[in-house]
């Protein structure tokens, strides 16, 4: 179908359906299943992994262009059904320019404040799923990174709380931070192949 046409059949699911009913993840015992952490709410598993727990990956880099104030395409919190929950910019008080300067600022701290407590959220619902077995991972280096990153706050959180010792806590492995000079390894390796391939390789 054409863009056009998928466009019109949204428009008249939304019209005449109320929107389209969001699709619903199944646990299939037996089968390894990748997810979003909003998808895995309410489902359980056996084993349940939560990657990705890196500085400036999860939780992310909160940007001003995140909020209504920076952001072109925000719609401004004051118009969103969620408004009661979301920080507010108060110029009520403000007689100078100063002021406003320290009421934007105080409106961008309580949004990192928002953004990160959302996040904790979601990090919640990852690590409650499963029955049996939680394993958190995060990694120092990204691909194209110059610079290290290292465990976010959260899988911190997840190592302290190993090792205070509760019955099956278990740090497997924690890398070293790397020296300050050190080079992204990724950078270092290139992959290589050839098309089509040798079907009796190095024999």
């Amino acid at each position: 179908a054409t863009l056009s046409a998928f466009l019109a059949y949204l428009a008249a699911a939304e019209d005449e359906e109320r929107g389209l009913s969001p699709g619903e993840v199944e646990v299939v015992e037996g089968a390894v299943q990748v997810l979003t952490a909003h998808a895995a709410k309410g489902l359980e598993w056996d084993v349940v992994a939560v990657a990705g727990l890196t500085r400036g990956v999860w939780p992310g880099l909160v940007r001003n262009s995140d909020h209504w104030l920076g952001g072109l395409g925000v719609l401004p919190f004051p118009l969103r059904g969620d408004a009661d929950g979301l920080p507010r910019l108060d110029l009520t008080e403000v007689t100078d320019q100063r002021g406003v300067a320290r009421a934007l600022t105080d409106f961008t701290d309580d949004w990192r404040g928002h953004d990160e407590r959302e996040e904790r959220r979601l990090a919640y619902v990852a690590v409650t799923r499963p029955r049996r077995l939680l394993l958190c991972s995060g990694y120092w280096w990204g691909e194209g990174t110059k610079q290290a990153r290292g465990p976010s706050v959260f899988l911190r959180e997840v190592h302290d709380a190993c090792l205070d010792g509760g019955p099956g806590h278990l740090v497997d492995v924690w890398a070293s931070e790397p020296a300050p000079d050190a080079v992204n390894p990724t950078t270092e390796v290139v992959l290589r192949a050839e098309w089509p391939a040798d079907p009796l390789g190095a024999r």
